[in-house]
């Protein structure tokens, strides 16, 4: 009986040291931006939403297995209902970016995750963003090749800093083989984890 107690209390020591660890370097490597493998272009997108004029904006950032951005794009979305219709409809223009950039192998990654699981399940929903869902669907079969990831919002910062930024365009603005500057800090900060 005293040595599971034993047990019990070293396991116990060592849990709340390598918290208190954790917690005072800064350093999360569970919070980091991952790159894909070889052959495929990861996309990140995230949304705004800002209720007091139901105006949405969108961030979408494409990059391949080095940490380069092959792509970006942020968008304006006029006139919303809600946050779960802008990350409906965030998911859909990711999926039309990345089609319109030409690309076939995708991983696709957004922080909402009632989104995410949407996007894959096959069960009978009836919530108001369903018809977006299955227009997402239906365009994820554009592609020869695609996984649907959820993932920390401290792993879409790039895309996240990309909807702030959408929120003061009078128009859409999208890069090939480039970015805007707002992005380049959380870039550069994935990169130095790659």
């Amino acid at each position: 009986m005293r040595i599971a107690e034993s047990a019990k209390n070293c396991y116990k020591d060592f849990t709340e040291a390598n918290m208190r660890s954790k917690k005072s370097d800064g350093y999360s490597p569970c919070c980091q931006w991952r790159s894909p493998t070889s052959n495929f272009i990861k996309v990140n997108f995230d949304a705004s939403f800002k209720a007091s004029n139901n105006n949405g904006g969108v961030g979408v950032v494409l990059r391949d297995f080095e940490g380069f951005v092959v792509g970006a794009a942020a968008l304006k979305l006029p006139v919303v209902a809600n946050t779960a219709t802008v990350k409906a409809i965030v998911a859909v223009k990711a999926i039309e970016t990345t089609i319109g950039m030409g690309f076939s192998y995708v991983i696709f990654e957004g922080d909402a995750r009632v989104i995410m699981k949407g996007l894959i399940s096959k069960e009978e929903d009836f919530s108001e963003i369903v018809p977006i869902l299955d227009k997402a669907k239906s365009l994820l079969q554009q592609f020869d090749k695609f996984h649907i990831n959820h993932t920390r919002q401290e792993r879409n910062k790039a895309a996240h800093e990309l909807t702030k930024f959408s929120s003061t365009l009078d128009n859409d603005l999208y890069w090939i083989e480039d970015y805007a500057a707002c992005i380049h800090q959380a870039i550069l900060d994935d990169a130095v984890n790659l």
